[in-house]
């Protein structure tokens, strides 16, 4: 693809023209965002040669090392990335340049919207920009059968934010969607299994969906039944974003119930990541000091050690010689150890 074709390429698309960076210049061109007019495409026309810088954010380390790929031209900084035009092949120019755009239009602030949203050119372009809704694919709509969708549950599908890019639009959909799902209940007769690794709504279709919200209504009345391991830890991510709870309090009550009635019974495997995340919420939400000293009773406990092993002069031979027999088994072998201790006691 050389700059023309590229020029026609990006019109026809996008809607966007490329700049001249300077008024007459024919030496490099600017292409800029329609969110912010920032620049995310800097084209350089040389002798023989094009390149093309595009700003890819944190993919463009890895973009770079693929062929036709270099070190920008223009901008010289780690988020930014050169496509040799005579070089590169023209599939991986179209990706390269798409993610570019993508991530121009995403910004710092992205809003959420009803449905997915696409750049389109208008017949007569005046560098506005203009968005419309994107028909639902036929995979979709036989993913999510209409008539199978409870009416809640198809309105938080359509919420689904598809303008933020996947490294930050996950957990913001997720939370969007459970505050709209918080008091949904359901009582679907058929189970679909569901494994997914950091699994979200997004990850289920309508059987899995529903099989989810079912489970978790009888939770709720206190009924704990076993279920897929995606299923439990969806749950658990709703009780960490306070979702369905009164409060901070009952959420970590919530947590506790679970722990003992679920992953206890049911799926231990849990409990090293729930452990963790349930001193990530004492200190969040900055609960009662008595539970935070509970849920840190171990690491409390590790830091006095170390606090006598540093400062020893601080406390008495007993306290030192109690945590030299807990550090080491040669204290609680040695007689002339114990000799010693017994003495002194």
């Amino acid at each position: 693809m050389d700059s023309n074709q590229l020029f026609k390429y990006v019109y026809a698309k996008y809607g966007l023209k490329f700049k001249p960076a300077v008024p007459g210049s024919t030496s490099v061109y600017v292409l800029m965002s329609p969110v912010d007019s920032g620049y995310f495409a800097i084209l350089s026309r040389g002798q023989g040669q094009s390149i093309l810088d595009l700003k890819c954010g944190a993919m463009a380390a890895l973009i770079r090392d693929l062929p036709g790929f270099t070190d920008p031209m223009k901008i010289k900084a780690a988020d930014w990335v050169g496509a040799i035009l005579e070089k590169v092949s023209e599939d991986s120019l179209k990706k390269a340049l798409d993610f570019a755009f993508k991530l121009a239009m995403n910004g710092d602030e992205v809003n959420i919207a009803q449905n997915q949203y696409f750049y389109i050119a208008p017949d007569k372009v005046d560098d506005r920009y203009q968005a419309q809704a994107i028909k639902p694919s036929e995979n979709l709509r036989k993913k999510h059968n209409n008539s199978l969708v409870p009416d809640r549950i198809r309105k938080m599908l359509e919420v689904y934010d598809y303008s933020i890019l996947p490294s930050r639009g996950r957990a913001k959909n997720f939370y969007q969607q459970a505050r709209m799902m918080a008091d949904y209940d359901d009582d679907y007769p058929e189970f679909f299994a569901f494994k997914r690794f950091y699994p979200t709504y997004h990850d289920m279709n309508t059987g899995q969906l529903r099989s989810y919200f079912t489970w978790r209504s009888k939770i709720r009345q206190h009924v704990f039944e076993k279920t897929s391991t995606s299923y439990a830890f969806v749950y658990i991510y709703e009780l960490l974003n306070n979702i369905g709870v009164d409060d901070a309090q009952d959420g970590y009550e919530k947590l506790l119930e679970f722990e003992e009635k679920y992953v206890r019974q049911f799926d231990i495997s849990i409990d090293v990541y729930l452990q963790d995340w349930l001193k990530d919420y004492v200190l969040y939400y900055d609960l009662d000091e008595k539970i935070i000293k509970q849920r840190f009773a171990s690491e409390i406990k590790r830091d006095h050690d170390y606090e006598v092993l540093h400062h020893p002069e601080k406390f008495t031979a007993q306290e030192l010689a109690a945590v030299f027999a807990k550090k080491t088994t040669y204290w609680n072998s040695s007689k002339v150890i114990n000799k010693n201790t017994r003495g002194a006691s």
